[in-house]
């Protein structure tokens, strides 16, 4: 059965701040009408105030299928302009109208990759004209360089952290142990608890002149700079919960030591889709 997201993101509201109290839309109607489903997430996160829009907007360039050459010669010319010590990677991100969840994703590495990603995906897409997002992005191998996702599930239930180096969170949903090309580690913690309990930590054999030291830190910094959003994320749970919503799972990114919320899921938007890569 396939929920409609758009609806309920419609309904969702927070308590005003000011002696009338209250409660006040998150979206408006135009926002609703006007933005693929995607975007109205987005806007969701600048409104409770987890990460302002315009960070996000930094970080995505908007195009359609049927302007995919703007799109190529835009990401050609990041690549010529960005230091490739950075690990510049851009993921274009195909966005139906409809769908916040699950999107179809091409991992662009370098000039090499672009011309067969854009073949693929226009091949796959032949005849619609979603939007198509171009996602900026590090991988630099060194440094803290990370991909991370961290859950607020129903009360009762373990918060789940995960952490993925030099990669983006899509990858945490390939980790398969012990062979994984990538430094991994899990870690959980009972609500009312304020540290986690590491549960799997990996470091694949390229990475062990490192030792786990600087693993570990980044862990714990990471944790900390989780903290300081943990009331934002929390508001926008309950938020999500009173829509029905049993979990809702945050990514984010560090690129040069810093973090940003990327993107937010729950289980009601990817009722009924199929994952693709």
């Amino acid at each position: 059965m396939r929920i409609d997201v758009r609806s309920k993101l419609a309904s969702l509201s927070m308590p005003s701040i000011g002696l009338m109290g209250g409660s006040q839309l998150l979206l408006t109607s135009e926002e609703i009408a006007v933005e693929p489903l995607k975007w109205l997430k987005y806007l969701v996160m600048d409104r409770v105030g987890l990460e302002s829009i315009e960070t996000i907007g930094e970080q995505v360039r908007r195009f359609r299928i049927s302007t995919a050459l703007l799109a190529k010669r835009w990401i050609q010319e990041t690549f010529a302009t960005l230091p490739p010590s950075r690990g510049n990677m851009v993921v274009l991100k195909v966005v139906p109208w409809d769908t916040g969840a699950q999107l179809r994703n091409y991992r662009i590495l370098g000039d090499s990759d672009i011309a067969a990603s854009f073949d693929s995906l226009l091949e796959t897409y032949k005849g619609v004209d979603h939007e198509l997002w171009c996602c900026q992005s590090f991988v630099a191998q060194k440094g803290t360089n990370l991909g991370g996702r961290i859950t607020f599930p129903l009360p009762g239930r373990d918060q789940v952290l995960e952490l993925v180096w030099y990669a983006s969170p899509r990858l945490i949903e390939t980790v398969s142990l012990p062979n994984f090309d990538h430094p991994y580690l899990r870690a959980t913690r009972r609500q009312l608890v304020t540290s986690f309990t590491i549960e799997a930590f990996h470091i694949p054999s390229s990475e062990d002149l490192k030792g786990r030291a600087p693993f570990l830190e980044d862990f714990r910094w990471v944790a900390c700079e989780l903290s300081t959003r943990f009331q934002s994320m929390q508001l926008l749970a309950e938020i999500m919960r009173d829509a029905g919503a049993r979990e809702v799972c945050f990514c984010f990114k560090v690129s040069d030591g810093l973090l940003t919320v990327i993107d937010w899921d729950t289980e009601l938007e990817s009722s009924g889709q199929e994952r693709t890569e």
